[in-house]
């Protein structure tokens, strides 16, 4: 509703990561076209009133575990979010999670053939996962993000799924993350403050870890997100 942006627009709010539903297991989306377009009139008409611009980047979650990551599936994804970006969003925000080692190739060459479809001018966002030298399928070595970071705009790193439930290991695992970004990157980070995890993982802690470090990040992080705005209230 237009509260919601009210208070998106008071807090400078640019980007706005929609959640767009699911995709079938061919890799296409579900939802249909009259619920996204009434959406993106929504925003709009609320950017003209309101004489502001946001962002809008849309992103379906794909863990998979649960999905086959073959070639026709790549290519209906793609045909999904070139009709997302048809349709009025500003590029992507791929949520791909728990990446076989060996299907990390082809996830480079689905974010080279997304960009070839969408174009130079939409905005390609991805969601890593955390940062280890000891890579997994959850997990991503420094290698790897150098290659993702090379060919995308944004990557938005979230303060959550550590598995620790302890808040001195969590504060010093999140400045950890922070560190080896800031020591290996310039710009296009968002930092993500959970709203929808348990202590420790929790928006006080992770913002207070990131404030605690901010002071040395030169520019490698661009902003602060949250997710997500449905485990959130007034307070």
């Amino acid at each position: 509703d237009n509260e919601k942006l009210d208070i998106f627009k008071k807090n400078n709010i640019v980007y706005l990561f929609v959640d767009v539903g699911d995709i079938d297991n061919g890799g296409n989306l579900l939802t249909s076209d009259e619920d996204i377009s009434y959406f993106i009139n929504f925003i709009a008409d609320y950017e003209k009133q309101n004489n502001y611009d946001f962002i809008l980047l849309p992103y379906t979650e794909v863990i998979l575990e649960t999905y086959d990551f073959n070639s026709e599936f790549q290519n209906n994804l793609i045909r999904s979010y070139n009709h997302l970006s048809n349709l009025g969003f500003d590029g992507a925000h791929i949520d791909i999670e728990a990446i076989p080692l060996d299907k990390r190739g082809g996830y480079i060459k689905f974010i080279d053939n997304l960009r070839l479809k969408i174009g130079n001018n939409k905005l390609i966002a991805v969601y890593p996962g955390l940062i280890d030298e000891n890579p997994n399928e959850w997990e991503w070595d420094l290698d790897f993000y150098r290659e993702v970071y090379d060919k995308v705009d944004l990557i938005t790193i979230g303060a959550y799924d550590t598995g620790i439930d302890n808040n001195i290991e969590y504060s010093e695992y999140i400045k950890n993350q922070i560190n080896t970004i800031n020591s290996n990157f310039k710009g296009k980070f968002i930092f993500i403050a959970p709203t929808h995890k348990d202590y420790p993982e929790t928006i006080e802690n992770s913002l207070e870890i990131f404030n605690s470090t901010s002071n040395k990040l030169d520019d490698s992080f661009i902003g602060i997100g949250i997710f997500a705005e449905w485990a959130t209230n007034d307070k």
